[in-house]
């Protein structure tokens, strides 16, 4: 039985989609109003070598380096109400928030090709330590801190016993986040939740991982090195 010529469109339809590029893959996504999963993202991604190039930079310009899939956001959201710190563009709060997550982003807005594009009219220009104190008791927030950042470990020092983290980037000796804030996590007594893989470019290893303040880790493979 030869197939119909609408199935034949449908299939057309679906091969195309396999080649969109991630920004393509985002800018339907934002259209339709709902994130894209992770597979379908991930598959994108891949096929750009060399930490994803040019390809790379182009996104990192509209959206930030993170690269947000509904599986990941769907666990973000459960820690609501949340502040997201140096939140750049607001592009994460921006799907929380077509989550129904309550969310207030910040970011001090000092310049740089990933403050241009702004996804919230409401984003707060204040610094991450400054925001800490203005909207205390929120579960807290970080994509991909700079690598260079002092206010990540300054952050984790002043949140309360019970407040969650949810940092979104690579490990220690990756392209993100100072050594100083892993170290001061375990010094402040903090324990992982939940660890799960983010949308990676070629060369890059992004999670997802959720600590709280005053918690033992709960999860098995939780490797020392993380803190």
């Amino acid at each position: 039985m030869k197939d119909s010529p609408e199935s034949l469109g449908r299939g057309d339809a679906a091969l195309g989609r396999g080649r969109e590029s991630p920004i393509e893959i985002m800018e339907r996504s934002v259209s339709e109003g709902s994130p894209a999963g992770f597979g379908e993202l991930q598959s994108s991604l891949a096929r750009y070598d060399n930490c994803g190039g040019e390809m790379r930079i182009r996104y990192a310009r509209r959206y930030g380096y993170g690269v947000p899939c509904r599986e990941v956001l769907d666990l973000i959201a459960r820690y609501g109400p949340l502040l997201e710190l140096g939140a750049g563009n607001g592009f994460w709060s921006f799907w929380l928030r077509r989550k129904g997550c309550d969310v207030i982003a910040t970011d001090p807005k000092e310049g740089g090709m990933h403050n241009r594009n702004n996804w919230l009219s409401d984003l707060v220009e204040v610094g991450a330590v400054e925001a800490l104190g203005m909207y205390p008791g929120r579960n807290v927030l970080m994509v991909w801190p700079h690598y260079h950042s002092t206010w990540p470990s300054d952050v984790v020092q002043r949140m309360k016993p019970g407040q969650v983290l949810c940092y979104v980037g690579e490990r220690p000796f990756g392209c993100c986040a100072p050594l100083t804030f892993f170290s001061s996590l375990k010094r402040n007594g903090f324990g992982m939740l939940h660890r799960r893989r983010t949308p990676s470019w070629d060369k890059v290893t992004d999670y997802l991982t959720v600590y709280r303040k005053g918690e033992a880790s709960s999860s098995r493979d939780a490797p020392c090195r993380w803190y």
